[in-house]
């Protein structure tokens, strides 16, 4: 089969399972120029080339992944984020445009001016090095506590920049498990998890399915858990005037706020996404 005949194949098997033929082709080249190693330009330009056969049970391998519904980041082994590629497996989130404009704001407001940020539940890794790439004078620090996720990381900041400090950490005990000792933060980040349980039928099967639990799922009964603990660290280990940015849950935004006055920080503000939800989230330590 040529490059059209396969094409055609694909379209005609996977166009029930997208929303627009535009999604629908932006995935078949995806996987072809990882695949193929051939460009739409180059396909345009020799549109009967022919792959060999071992390149074609390769795509119907990645077919049979997509058909199962398991997210094309994942099958593709990477995931694009603030202008780079990121490795993703099954043990981190697949970086998304909200979290992009989380990253944009938090480069706004501190810009190149050798901030100390330290990123909470950094997952791949994509808030941190995006943060340290675009701000090569700040000096940057992130944890997780898994082990897994955190090899991840690494790959991504050799890969980008290789100048991120990771470490295994757990979000919850910072201050009994005395990581960072008397350390202070000009600014702390974290996109935790904040995914109540009751909210998993609203969730597509694809993030369902293959996403990592640990780093979506709170519980229903003490939901803003990790948002919480992170506040009492930032609350003394933020310098007087430093920030604390969230990616937070969109229907606990009033809630947050609530959090917030509860244990100190009287300024604050949030922002909705590009889709019009409150997303974004920064708390001023006075």
């Amino acid at each position: 089969m040529n490059l059209i005949e396969i094409k055609n194949s694909f379209v005609s098997e996977f166009e029930s399972l997208f929303e627009t033929k535009e999604e629908l082709l932006s995935q078949f080249w995806m996987i072809s120029e990882v695949v193929f190693s051939v460009s739409r330009l180059q396909f345009a330009m020799n549109p009967n080339f022919t792959p060999d056969g071992s390149k074609v049970e390769k795509f119907n391998l990645f077919c049979n992944k997509l058909k199962a519904k398991e997210p094309i980041q994942y099958i593709l082994g990477n995931a694009y984020f603030y202008g780079e590629s990121f490795v993703v497996n099954e043990n981190v989130l697949i970086p998304r445009p909200e979290t992009e404009e989380l990253v944009e704001w938090i480069l706004d407001d501190v810009g190149n001016y050798k901030n100390k940020i330290l990123d909470i539940a950094t997952g791949s890794g994509c808030i941190a090095i995006s943060i340290k790439n675009n701000g090569e004078e700040n000096h940057v620090e992130a944890l997780d506590i898994s082990e897994k996720a955190l090899n991840v990381a690494q790959q991504n900041n050799v890969l980008v920049n290789d100048e991120v400090v990771f470490r295994k950490a757990n979000a919850l005990n910072l201050k009994k498990d005395n990581y960072f000792g008397d350390r202070v933060w000009d600014i702390i980040v974290s996109n935790p998890p904040y995914v109540k349980e009751n909210e998993k039928e609203e969730m597509r099967q694809n993030v369902l399915n293959f996403e990592p639990h640990l780093a979506l799922f709170v519980e229903n009964n003490d939901p803003l858990l990790f948002y919480r603990e992170i506040m009492k660290y930032a609350k003394t280990n933020l310098i007087a005037g430093g920030k604390l940015y969230f990616e937070i849950n969109q229907y606990l935004k009033q809630e947050m706020e609530e959090l917030a006055l509860s244990l100190g920080f009287e300024s604050f503000e949030v922002r909705k996404d590009f889709k019009g939800n409150y997303r974004m989230m920064c708390l001023i330590n006075n």
